[in-house]
């Protein structure tokens, strides 16, 4: 299992929290939608979300702008599937640092889990990715979790990737990539396909830290995944009072 990661314009979404349109990365064929989230800090010192609702490539989660060069430190929990129903599409939950290339062309390196059903068999992926290039993987188990460190910038990349549970590593490097956004999502389903295997405890990322900063430093905005009738499928939830974590929770199937 593990997709070709391709590219896709995700102006949407930060139109809708006021940001600059910039490109994101998915798995092939994302066809559900999204319902945008405007992430404002209370005196309370937490975030509030307000939906916003509007069609974007089925994805829950957050996407944040930026600096030129994106040193980007953060832990994420391996899903809990529910097999039982055997649903044909796949789950993947992705870290990428969006941007472009030497020469401009749009690109994508990181990290995705891939977790999917056969049957009532789980299989699991998490691998890291390069300039849009599948790369080095590690074998996790359900509810593991993953930590992963990479700095991208105009003239080189590394990242890392290791299960903490068993201590596990891989890395990885690129070309050289001038990052504009980093995308903490899942994604349920692809190739027109709205289905994907429920996952029975949150979602987390956590602790993530870009440029020594917590995340809500880039001002980021979130969506959650809807059907194509607004059913909410997968919820974000706020920010952290921190600002440097948030769960993302399966609703519904449809």
């Amino acid at each position: 299992m593990g997709p070709k990661v391709n590219g896709f314009v995700a102006a949407a979404l930060l139109a809708a929290v006021g940001g600059v349109a910039v490109t994101a990365s998915v798995p092939v064929g994302a066809a559900t939608g999204s319902r945008a989230l405007q992430t404002t800090r209370l005196s309370s010192g937490r975030f509030a979300t307000t939906p916003d609702t509007f069609s974007l490539g089925g994805n829950a989660g957050y996407l944040g702008n930026t600096s030129t060069s994106a040193k980007v430190k953060l832990k994420v929990t391996v899903p809990v599937l529910d097999c039982s129903a055997s649903p044909p599409a796949p789950l993947f939950v992705q870290v990428f640092l969006n941007g472009t290339l030497k020469g401009g062309a749009f690109s994508a390196s990181g990290m995705y889990i891939g977790a999917s059903c056969t049957g009532t068999t789980l299989t699991y992926t998490a691998q890291l990715v390069g300039d849009d290039v599948n790369g080095a993987t590690v074998s996790v188990s359900p509810g593991d979790v993953l930590s992963f460190d990479g700095t991208a910038k105009a003239h080189s990349e590394s990242y890392t990737l290791t299960d903490v549970n068993t201590a596990q590593s891989v890395t990885g490097t690129g070309a050289g990539l001038t990052p504009q956004n980093l995308q903490l999502t899942v994604q349920g389903g692809f190739s027109g396909n709205t289905v994907f295997p429920p996952f029975t405890s949150p979602i987390k990322y956590s602790a993530i830290k870009v440029n020594g900063a917590v995340f809500s430093t880039l001002n980021p905005g979130g969506s959650e995944e809807v059907d194509s009738s607004n059913k909410l499928e997968i919820k974000t939830s706020a920010l952290s009072a921190a600002g440097d974590s948030f769960t993302l929770k399966y609703v519904s199937n449809t």
